[in-house]
């Protein structure tokens, strides 16, 4: 079974608001499940399982004889590999820390005292004699005025725990936890898989305040034409287009990369006022950072390394697979393959030269006999090739 990476899908690489529309798609049957199972996670997570068990391949194993053998299947995983497919897709999402209890007692504690004065003040309120209706005006007025600040509040309590969950986590080293394989910095995102690496950077709507700017004209960069993109071997330059001429106003990336790219196979576009570039590794390799003047850097230990054999070409693919075949023939206690593979190539030997006798024996030729009846090999003697020797064609002495 073939998973496309979420890092390379093509919500990730969505502009912003695709993304969001496409997330809400897939979020409405999972609150329906939710739902219906009462908000107990255990059994969301058994009915999500139960259906992969009984719908998907994700619980089929490879048989052992074509594991053995290194054929191709194209179903189900090997042994193991579904767990760690499961335990990356965990780990592509940061983890959110919770307040201290005694916080939230505090809180419930204030919005329940807020709640009681709120009740009591109204009940306080319909025993009075009824005001004026220029009053009872102004009433409804600040009631609505109240009600809108509460919104704004709700509002920016949840940006607030949005930028929370997507917030940065770091190691005890200072490294970034990757997310996607990849980091964040403050001019970009970044993902990457074992062949390339993609960068998301946003577009400023005007020019950064630089020595190189020649005018303060307030621009927007929504198109290809507007920048000047340089990509070199280990070297990257993008900037801003003059409208008058082909200079560069203003520099929005440069760097030097910390590995060699391949410039012709690297592309980039702009959608929704991103830019989004993906370079092509040289080599396969994993990156901790982009460029080498990066201070913010991944912990390449914690990277997702887990991928499959037919991203290889065939003869790392025919490799990797004799290799692991021999590691499970030295658990199991048998032949590796370079012994097998002496052991079928001299059954080949044997049995062409079994073939040879049998053939000479139907031709006549392997009862050759000479004048004296002796048997007489005759391996160098094509068929119909009569045997002479010296006995039944003498030379005139």
């Amino acid at each position: 079974m073939s998973l496309p990476s979420p890092t390379t899908s093509s919500i990730m690489n969505a502009p912003v608001s695709q993304q969001q529309q496409e997330q809400l798609v897939l979020d409405a049957p999972l609150i329906a499940l939710t739902q219906k199972c009462n908000g107990d996670l255990r059994l969301v997570l058994h009915s999500f399982f139960s259906f992969l068990h009984r719908r998907t391949d994700f619980y089929c194993v490879h048989n052992p004889q074509d594991v053995q053998e290194g054929n191709r299947v194209s179903m189900g995983f090997r042994e193991g590999d579904a767990e760690k497919l499961l335990l990356a897709a965990f780990r592509q999402f940061p983890l959110r820390r919770m307040p201290p209890v005694s916080q939230l007692v505090s809180n419930r504690k204030d919005a329940t005292s807020s709640t009681n004065s709120s009740s009591s003040g109204t009940s306080s309120d319909s025993h009075k004699e009824q005001r004026p209706s220029t009053e009872k005006t102004n009433n409804d007025d600040d009631h609505q005025n109240n009600a809108s600040a509460k919104d704004k509040d709700v509002t920016k309590k949840k940006k607030h725990d949005d930028e929370d969950e997507f917030k940065i986590r770091y190691t005890a080293d200072g490294h970034q936890v990757p997310i996607g394989n990849g980091g964040s910095t403050k001019q970009y995102k970044w993902t990457q898989t074992l062949q390339e690496v993609t960068i998301a950077m946003p577009l400023p709507s005007t020019p950064p305040d630089t020595p190189t700017m020649t005018t303060t004209t307030t621009t927007t960069i929504t198109r290809a034409k507007d920048l000047i993109v340089e990509m070199k071997p280990l070297h990257i330059c993008i900037g801003k287009k003059s409208e008058t001429d082909e200079k560069v106003v203003s520099l929005l990336l440069k760097g030097e990369l910390v590995e060699k790219i391949r410039p012709d196979e690297c592309t980039w576009s702009i959608e929704s006022n991103v830019m989004l570039i993906t370079l092509e590794k040289m080599e396969k390799k994993w990156w901790d950072r982009i460029f080498k003047e990066d201070e913010e850097r991944i912990d390449l230990a914690l990277v997702d390394k887990t991928h499959l054999i037919s991203d290889y070409d065939e003869a790392t693919q025919g490799m990797i697979r004799r290799i692991l075949f021999d590691q499970r023939q030295e658990r199991l206690g048998l032949s590796k393959s370079d012994k097998i593979l002496l052991k079928q190539q001299r059954q080949q030997e044997k049995g062409k030269g079994d073939l040879e006798k049998n053939v000479r024996e139907d031709t006549g030729l392997g009862a050759l006999k000479d004048c004296h009846g002796n048997s007489v090999e005759a391996d160098n003697l094509p068929a119909g090739v009569e045997f002479i020797d010296k006995y039944n064609f003498p030379v005139d002495s």
